[in-house]
C-alpha cells in the first residue's frame, strides 16, 4: 500500500510492525439464548489481578478522569476498587511502594480528562446510563471483562496500518493538535459501567473513540488495532478498533467496525483483523450480516494515503485496508479453534493454504515479489512453501481460506444450567489448545528436549495456550436464567511461563458489589509469598500456586501433563458441582461471594498440593511412587504387590523416566564423535585456541544439522530477525 512515513500533529505514524511480544486471543459464539466470549492476557509482564469496579452514582457535570494504559505492576493505584488501593501495595522494596504511592505516579497514570456532558451525550445516543443514575458494577483486570448486567468482553491486539500514542499536552500544543485520550481499556471501562448490552458497548466504545481520539495500548506499530469479543446473552459482536487523525488534521479520532455474529456461530480473533467487507453506514452488509461501523471509513484511508481496497460487492475491506499481515502466527490459532468448532469443514492449516494461495496466484498470473518491501511478512512459513506473492495480493485473497465465521458443530446449544456448564467447559477447552495430536504439536519436538517441553521453541508454532500468560477468562451471559444467575466468569490466573492448561480456572458469578476472592487479587510479580498466606494473614495467590505447579511440571511435561490434566479437571468438577448448587440458591449477593470464596480457596489449595505431590513425585528424571501403587489417587499404579513379599509393596519405586526413540536416535548419532571432541582439553596456547575454535565450530554445526532435522524455520532478513519476529515495516509494505 502506500504509506506515509509520518504523519504529523498528533504521533499518529505508520510504525513498523513487528509482531506483538503481548498477543491474545479471543473468541465471541452465539448458541441460542447463550454467548461467551473468551481472552488470554498472553503477556509476561503483565499485573495479574481482579478488581471489582462497584456501583457508583455516575456525575451529572464536571469532568471524568481517563487512566492511561498501564500493563505492569501495579496496574492502576487509585480508590476505584479495592485491588487497587495503596494499601494493596506489594514490592520488593520500601522505595518500590514509596514511589507508586507517590505524586508523580498519580499523575502519570491519567491521561486525561473528559467533560461529562460529552460522555452523558453519546451514552444518552446509544441506551447508556447518563448523569444521576447508578452505575453497573463489573469485573475489570487489565480492561473490564464483565458486568452485572450480563455484558462480557474479551481483547485481542491486532496487527493495525496504524497506530498512535497517548495525548502529550505540551508536544499536542506545539503543534495545535488534540491528541487521543483513549485506549481500549479505558473505552471498555466506560462501556460495562453504563451499558447493559452489548450493541450498547459496542456504539459506545466506537463513538467515544471517535470524539476523543483512541491511542493503541501498549503504543507499538503492531498493536495499534485492537479486536474485541464483546456480547450479551441475546447478541454477540466482533468489534474491531484503530486510531485515525480528523481528516483536517487537528484531532485525534479512530476507526472502528463491528459484525454481529448468527445464532450458532463463532467468530476468533488471533492478532489480525477478520472483518472483511462492511456498509458504508450501520445496517445490514452485502454478506446479509448486521454490522456497526464509524462513518469515516473511506475518508480515514483516503486522509493516511492507505490503499483501500474493495469487496466483489463493492464494499470497503476492513481487513485489507486497515490490517492484513495475517501469517502463521494468527492463521493457525484461527485454523485450529475453527477445525474443533467446524470439523465438517475440513480446514487445511495454514502451510496447506498457503500452498493452495500459491497455485491459484500461479493460474491467475499474479506477478511474484521482486524485493523484500514486495514480499512483506513471511512470518514462520517453513522454505519452499511461503508463495512469493506481493502482500497486498495475500491480504486480498486471504479471506478465501478461512471464513469470518463458522457454524458450531462440536458444542450443544444449552437448555438449561447444567448444560451451560457443559458448554462453558468446551468453549474454555479451546483456549487449552496445544496443537496435541496434530503435526504441530510442539512436545514432540527435537527442541523442547526429552520429556517434550512445548513452550514457544524458536520457530515452532503460535499455539493458543503458551508460556506467558498472566491470566484468562470464559466470558458467559445467557437467557435461559435471570441475569443474576446466568453471567459467569470463569477466571484462570498464570504467570509469565506458564499457560491455560496447567491450572484450574475459578467460576465466578459476577452480580452484585462482593468483592472478588483474595486468592484472585492479590500477589505481584515482584515477589512470590513465602508460606503461601500460612504467615502474617498474606492471602494465598492462585497465580503463584500455578506458576510452582506449571514451572516444576513443564520441564517433565510428557510424562506429567496427563497428571496436571486430570487434578485440573477434577478441581473444575467440583467447582461446577457447587456451581449448580448456587445457582439454585437465594441468589443474594452475599450467597454469591459465598460460592466465588470457595471456589477460589478450592482451585489454590488443590493446585498446591498439586505441586507438592509433584516435587516428591517427578524429579531427578524418575517418577517415584510406593509398589503396590501412586502416592496419590489420580495415577495409575506402577508395580503389582509382591505376593510373596509384602513387607517390600510398602517400598519406594523409582522408575526412569523413558525417552522416545526418536529423541534418542537424533541426540545419539550411530557413529562416534570425532576424537577432537573427547580428546583432553588443549593448554590455552594459540595453537589450543585454534583447536578449541575448531572444536566448538564443529559442535555448533552437528547442533545445526540436529535442529534442520526437526524442521528448522529458514532465515529470515536482518530487518526481521532484529525485531525478532518476521514481521515487515508497515512502510515497506504493498
Amino acid at each position: 500500500m502506500a504509506a506515509s512515513r509520518h504523519i504529523p500533529m498528533g504521533s499518529l505514524a505508520l510504525f513498523a510492525l513487528l509482531r506483538a511480544t503481548h498477543a491474545c486471543t479471543t473468541i465471541v459464539a452465539k448458541l441460542g439464548g447463550t454467548t461467551f466470549t473468551t481472552h488470554t492476557a498472553d503477556c509476561p509482564d503483565c499485573d495479574f489481578r481482579l478488581a471489582k469496579i462497584k456501583r457508583r452514582v455516575l456525575p451529572s457535570s464536571g469532568t471524568e478522569e481517563v487512566m492511561m494504559y498501564r500493563r505492569q505492576y501495579p496496574r492502576e493505584v487509585s480508590a476505584r476498587a479495592k485491588t487497587w488501593d495503596v494499601a494493596q501495595l506489594r514490592g520488593p522494596t520500601a522505595a518500590h511502594v514509596a514511589f507508586w504511592s507517590s505524586d508523580d505516579f498519580q499523575r502519570a497514570q491519567r491521561a486525561g480528562n473528559v467533560a461529562v456532558e460529552d460522555i452523558d451525550a453519546i451514552a444518552e445516543e446509544v441506551g447508556g446510563l447518563v448523569g444521576g443514575a447508578t452505575s453497573l458494577s463489573y469485573y475489570e483486570a487489565l480492561f473490564a471483562i464483565a458486568n452485572e448486567a450480563g455484558v462480557t468482553v474479551g481483547e485481542s491486539t491486532c496487527y493495525a496500518a496504524l497506530s498512535a500514542a497517548p495525548a502529550d499536552p505540551a508536544r499536542d500544543a506545539a503543534a495545535g493538535f488534540t491528541g487521543a485520550i483513549y485506549d481500549i481499556a479505558a473505552l471498555s471501562r466506560v462501556a460495562l459501567e453504563r451499558c447493559a448490552t452489548a450493541r450498547c458497548a459496542v456504539r459506545l466504545m466506537g463513538l467515544l473513540a471517535e470524539a476523543g481520539g483512541y491511542y493503541a495500548a501498549g503504543m507499538a506499530g503492531s498493536e495499534g488495532g485492537e479486536g474485541l469479543s464483546v456480547a450479551d446473552g441475546d447478541e454477540g459482536w466482533m468489534f474491531h478498533i484503530l486510531p485515525a487523525n480528523t481528516t483536517d488534521g487537528k484531532r485525534a479520532s479512530a476507526v472502528w467496525a463491528a459484525m454481529r455474529v448468527r445464532d450458532g456461530e463463532a467468530v476468533v480473533c488471533a492478532n489480525a483483523f477478520v472483518i472483511r467487507g462492511v456498509p458504508a453506514a450501520d445496517g445490514f452488509g452485502a454478506d446479509g450480516r448486521d454490522y456497526l461501523v464509524s462513518t469515516n471509513m473511506v475518508d480515514a484511508a483516503t486522509h493516511h494515503d492507505l490503499h483501500i481496497t474493495y469487496t466483489s460487492d463493492g464494499e470497503l475491506d476492513f481487513y485489507a485496508t486497515y490490517g492484513g499481515g495475517s501469517d502463521p502466527y494468527n492463521l493457525k490459532r484461527q485454523w485450529r479453534i475453527y477445525d474443533r468448532l467446524a470439523p465438517s469443514l475440513e480446514l487445511q492449516p495454514d502451510d496447506a493454504v498457503m500452498a493452495a494461495l500459491h497455485d491459484r496466484a500461479r493460474r491467475e498470473r499474479v506477478p511474484f515479489a521482486k524485493t523484500d518491501a514486495e514480499l512483506g511478512d513471511t512470518g514462520e512459513f517453513p522454505a519452499g512453501v511461503w508463495p512469493d506473492l506481493p502482500k497486498a495480493y495475500r491480504d486480498r485473497v486471504q479471506g478465501a481460506y478461512y471464513p469470518v465465521a463458522v457454524a458450531i458443530e462440536t458444542v450443544a446449544t444449552p437448555t438449561d444450567a447444567e448444560t451451560l456448564i457443559d458448554a462453558a467447559n468446551v468453549v474454555a477447552s479451546l483456549m487449552r489448545e496445544i496443537y496435541a495430536g496434530t503435526k504441530f504439536d510442539a512436545s514432540l519436538d527435537l527442541r523442547g528436549g526429552a520429556f517434550g517441553d512445548p513452550e514457544e521453541l524458536p520457530g515452532a508454532p503460535r499455539r493458543v495456550s503458551i508460556q506467558r500468560t498472566s491470566f484468562w477468562h470464559v466470558g458467559q451471559s445467557s437467557l435461559l436464567l435471570d441475569r443474576r444467575r446466568s453471567t459467569v466468569l470463569r477466571y484462570g490466573q498464570y504467570l509469565c511461563q506458564y499457560s491455560p492448561h496447567v491450572g484450574p480456572f475459578v467460576p465466578l458469578l459476577v452480580a452484585g458489589d462482593e468483592e472478588p476472592p483474595a486468592e484472585l487479587t492479590s500477589g505481584s510479580l515482584f515477589e512470590a509469598p513465602a508460606a503461601f498466606g500460612d504467615a502474617a494473614g498474606a492471602p494465598r495467590s492462585l497465580f503463584w500456586a500455578a506458576a510452582l505447579l506449571g514451572g516444576w511440571s513443564r520441564q517433565f511435561f510428557r510424562v506429567a501433563q496427563p497428571e496436571v490434566a486430570a487434578r485440573r479437571d477434577a478441581v473444575e468438577a467440583a467447582n461446577d458441582a457447587a456451581l449448580l448448587a448456587a445457582l439454585a440458591g437465594d441468589g443474594s449477593d452475599a450467597s454469591f461471594a459465598k460460592f466465588n470464596g470457595a471456589a477460589a480457596a478450592r482451585a489454590t489449595s488443590e493446585t498446591l498440593d498439586a505441586f507438592a505431590a509433584f516435587v516428591v513425585k517427578y524429579r531427578d528424571g524418575y517418577v517415584v511412587t510406593d509398589r503396590c501403587g501412586a502416592v496419590d489417587d489420580v495415577t495409575a499404579k506402577c508395580d503389582a504387590c509382591p505376593e510373596d513379599n509384602p513387607s517390600s509393596s510398602y517400598d519406594i519405586s523409582t522408575k526412569s523416566m523413558t525417552y522416545l526413540d526418536w529423541w534418542k536416535a537424533a541426540v545419539n548419532p550411530p557413529a562416534p564423535f570425532p576424537p577432537a571432541l573427547v580428546a583432553e582439553a588443549p593448554a590455552a596456547t594459540s595453537s589450543g585456541l585454534l583447536a578449541h575454535a575448531a572444536t566448538f565450530s564443529l559442535g555448533a554445526a552437528l547442533a545445526a544439522a540436529l535442529v534442520t532435522l526437526r524442521g528448522a524455520r529458514p532465515p529470515r532478513s536482518a530487518a526481521a530477525a532484529a525485531a525478532g519476529y518476521g514481521a515487515a515495516p508497515a512502510d515497506d509494505a504493498l
